[in-house]
């Protein structure tokens, strides 16, 4: 400068930093941990945490097993089983009255002889009956049996209702088919038609028969004891007590057909016991 010096001022604009700071903050925060987590935690949401699965069950409440309930469950229904006086009464009435003509039909074809109070009626000189006199008491036993075996697996495995209240043309149609495979068993045999034929037709008419007339756990159960059960009790009488035998025996004294004739009794003697059972309960209830 040439002239004398002269003090000079230079004027900046005013700038609102703080403003700016704030406003560029708020629309960019920054990553600052909560004062609940520090730094180096990662956010809540995405912590892991345990899940039901792999949370341990106490040691001391284990969960019930199903099967261990179930076994619970058949055996109270087991304990507290009482049999129908009644029905045991009836039951051996209705066998001890329809097994001598059942039993017939093996005495009139020849398929087997007692040897032990044998009896035989005639009508102008005709046969219409021949069996012994101990018969009607083993078909009466076997119908409270049988009956009883019914009653016991239906409370125990829960039979449905439809099944435990059979109609009374069910029930005379069941005994119907027994009567009609118990007459054409000795007359296969009586034919002397092969014994694998023999066992084909009464296998198909005794499953066949059952799916139509039972078809229930209970009737299952019942069937197949009735099956190893009655031809036991038969090999006994013929070759302990020698009472009878069969005239064209191929197993231990006894036709090797005769369990399927066994296992179609079960569910004709079962839904008669289940019907007597469901009038005499009925009764019974209406009495209390």
């Amino acid at each position: 400068w040439t002239g004398p010096t002269k003090p000079c001022r230079i004027v900046l604009p005013k700038l609102n930093l703080h403003h700016h700071h704030l406003n560029y903050h708020h629309q960019n925060p920054p990553f600052l941990p909560l004062r609940s987590q520090s730094f180096f935690e990662p956010p809540a949401k995405l912590q892991h945490r345990p899940t039901v699965a792999n949370a341990s069950p106490s040691p001391s409440s284990p969960p019930p097993s199903s099967s261990s309930s179930s076994l619970t469950s058949w055996t109270s229904r087991l304990a507290s089983y009482k049999p129908n006086g009644r029905l045991v009464v009836i039951m051996f009435i209705a066998g001890a009255l329809l097994g001598p003509f059942l039993d017939n039909y093996h005495g009139q074809f020849d398929t087997l002889r007692y040897s032990k109070g044998a009896f035989e009626l005639q009508m102008q000189g005709m046969s219409i009956l021949k069996s012994a006199y101990w018969v009607p008491f083993l078909f009466g036993v076997a119908g409270v049996l049988i009956s009883q075996l019914y009653d016991l697996f239906d409370k125990v495995l829960d039979t449905e209702m439809t099944k435990r209240k059979p109609t009374p043309w069910k029930i005379l149609y069941g005994i119907s088919a027994f009567a009609a495979q118990y007459y054409l068993s000795g007359y296969l045999d009586k034919m002397g038609i092969d014994t694998p034929v023999i066992h084909l037709t009464l296998a198909v008419l005794a499953l066949v028969g059952f799916r139509y007339f039972d078809g229930s756990k209970a009737g299952f159960v019942t069937s197949l004891a009735t099956a190893v059960g009655g031809p036991a009790i038969e090999i006994a009488l013929i070759n302990l007590a020698q009472a009878y035998s069969y005239t064209n025996a191929d197993i231990w004294g006894v036709d090797s057909w005769i369990p399927w004739v066994y296992f179609l009794g079960g569910p004709a003697v079962g839904n008669l016991g289940r019907g007597i059972a469901n009038s005499v309960l009925k009764d019974d209830d209406d009495a209390m």
